[in-house]
C-alpha cells in the first residue's frame, strides 16, 4: 500500500512540474525584449564625466528625441525622430546647433537594447566617424528612473 501511495505521488509531482513548462516552440525572451525601449531619460554612464556633461538621449511619447552631446568644449543639442525595432533604435536628425565638431554632418544614430534601460550607441551613418562629438561607439546609456517627487513644492 505504501509503494502505491509513494508511486502516486512521485506520478502526481512529475505531471506536476511537466505542466508547468512553457509550450514546445515557444522562445524565451531575454530580460532586454522583455523590457522594451521605452520612452525617458537614457544617461551616458561614464563615471569619469561630471553628471552635468554627461551626454542624454530623451525619448519623447509622440516618437520625437532630443540628444544632448558632450563636444569637450561645449554642449551640442539635436532633435529628431526615433523608431525601434526589436532591440534597435534608430534616430532621424532633423536638426542640430553645431558645426565644426566630430558629427555636425550626421543624419542617422543607432542604439542597441542591451539589457532592461540599457542603450549601447552603435555609430552614426557616417562609417569614417562612428562617434559624436566625446560619444564613441560602445558607449553604454542608462535608463535614468523617475525622479521621487522631491522637486514637488511641499503642502
Amino acid at each position: 500500500m505504501k509503494k502505491r501511495l509513494a508511486a502516486s505521488l512521485l506520478l502526481a509531482l512529475f505531471l506536476f512540474c511537466i505542466g508547468c513548462r512553457p509550450p514546445e516552440g515557444v522562445a524565451m525572451q531575454s530580460a532586454a525584449a522583455q523590457a522594451g525601449i521605452t520612452p525617458g531619460v537614457y544617461v551616458h554612464t561614464a563615471r569619469e564625466i561630471e553628471q552635468a556633461y554627461r551626454p542624454r538621449l530623451e525619448l519623447y511619447e509622440d516618437g520625437t528625441c532630443a540628444f544632448t552631446v558632450n563636444l569637450l568644449s561645449a554642449m551640442g543639442h539635436l532633435e529628431g525622430l526615433y523608431a525601434v525595432d526589436g532591440d534597435w533604435l534608430t534616430v532621424t536628425v532633423q536638426s542640430l546647433d553645431f558645426t565644426g565638431f566630430a558629427g555636425d554632418d550626421v543624419k542617422e544614430l543607432t542604439f542597441e537594447l542591451v539589457g532592461p534601460g540599457r542603450l549601447m550607441f552603435r555609430g552614426t551613418d557616417n562609417p569614417d566617424a562612428p562617434y559624436l562629438g566625446a560619444t564613441e561607439a560602445l558607449d553604454v546609456f542608462t535608463k535614468e528612473e523617475a525622479a521621487a517627487s522631491s522637486d514637488a513644492p511641499q503642502q
